[in-house]
């Protein structure tokens, strides 16, 4: 039996609520371009395509639009020390 999709939304939060969560999303969000602008083109299908990925994961976690200000910065927070540490 396929779970619904409230219960896939509970998955996703208790995921990407830890503190591990938090940079495996910061660098899923990264990697999916959701915080960078994406110029419709020629070539850009791949990156669409991981874009609406990363937005489909932000459905889940309810993130409303105001929401992806503060979440680039808390993201890119916890991206430079995930690279920090990887740097030591």
């Amino acid at each position: 039996m396929a779970r619904n999709e409230s219960k896939i939304a509970q998955d996703y939060r208790s995921v990407f609520g830890t503190t591990e969560g938090q940079r495996v999303l910061a660098h899923i969000m990264a990697q999916c371009k959701v915080y960078s602008p994406i110029e419709p083109g020629p070539g850009k299908d791949m990156d669409l395509g991981a874009r609406n990925i990363g937005l489909m994961i932000a459905t889940y976690l309810a993130y409303r639009p105001a929401d992806f200000v503060q979440r680039a910065r808390d993201h890119n927070s916890a991206l430079s020390a995930l690279i920090g540490d990887a740097e030591e």
